[in-house]
């Protein structure tokens, strides 16, 4: 259990040592929606970021520190790598730790309003099983994930306190390789209220330089095993937190509360640094390939 929080505490000391950059995230017209933690990212961009967790499951508790990469091939495709390292803490017996599976994602922007502040991607996520390892919490089996995304923000509506808020989701469903691993269905949400948007569209003059970087948000996780269960659970993970955005950088922190027995008891958090590789390098790394 402690290596979970020395996981989340050395990523907030990394994140605190970066440097000021420039704004440059996913996008619908003015309003820019921040990195999630607990959902995939909503739309294809140029970034690195780093996520360290610890939270409940059934059975005790998993941590792990995943590093995520996504290059741009055309202006709406991009291609995602993943991959990271696991400690699993059992109730009962001794920590493993381990690999993490390799996966690697392809995501493609369908649709952006500038004007409705609204935007629609799809993504096909591959799962390589048993390139991690099994005994830490990788799967033996591989996995191939679809998801649809959807960002829309509230720039439109008449009350300026309203503006503020964005709404995003996604919907997918994994296909395990073999009856060994179960299908699932995943699902989550968030809700965010940007003061970065509130200082630039609404009023400039009214949050102090570091509030109006802040950005609260809620987000809710489920997954729900619908073939070849084999004992697996729904699960449904809420995290309340903040996104801090400074020039190029992002830095998210979120409590992880399960909801369910099959989630797991007590809690949790998570910690991501997040970086724009479209401002930090665009002439190298931060532009798409076509």
């Amino acid at each position: 259990m402690r290596s979970g929080w020395f996981i989340v505490t050395g990523a907030a000391l990394l994140g605190l040592a970066m440097p000021p950059f420039a704004l440059a995230y996913t996008s619908a017209g003015d309003r820019i929606f921040p990195a999630t933690l607990l959902l995939p990212q909503i739309a294809p961009t140029d970034e690195a970021y780093l996520t360290g967790t610890t939270q409940p499951v059934a059975g005790g508790r998993n941590s792990g520190l995943t590093a995520n990469y996504a290059k741009t091939i055309t202006p709406q495709l991009a291609i995602d790598l993943a991959g990271g390292y696991n400690w699993a803490s059992p109730t009962t017996g001794p920590e493993q730790s381990g690999w993490q599976n390799t996966a690697v994602s392809a995501t493609w922007e369908i649709w952006d309003s500038p004007g409705d502040e609204f935007l629609v991607s799809t993504s096909l996520e591959r799962e390589f099983g048993a390139t991690g390892t099994v005994h830490a919490g990788a799967n033996s089996r591989g996995a191939t994930t679809g998801f649809l995304f959807f960002g829309k923000g509230f720039g439109t509506a008449a009350s300026d306190i309203v503006k503020p808020f964005a709404i995003a989701g996604a919907l997918g469903y994994q296909l395990g390789d073999t009856s060994g691993r179960p299908d699932v269905l995943q699902a989550g949400v968030v809700l965010e209220y940007s003061l970065p948007y509130f200082a630039a569209a609404v009023s400039d003059r009214a949050l102090p330089d570091w509030v109006a970087k802040l950005t609260p948000m809620l987000e809710v996780w489920t997954t729900t095993p619908v073939q070849h269960r084999t004992g697996a659970a729904t699960t449904v993970l809420f995290g309340p937190g903040l996104g801090y955005a400074s020039e190029g950088w992002e830095i998210g922190v979120e409590a992880l509360l399960p909801a369910t027995r099959g989630t797991g008891q007590g809690a949790g958090a998570t910690l991501q640094l997040h970086l724009a590789l479209d401002y930090l390098t665009p002439g190298l790394l931060g532009r798409p390939i076509f």
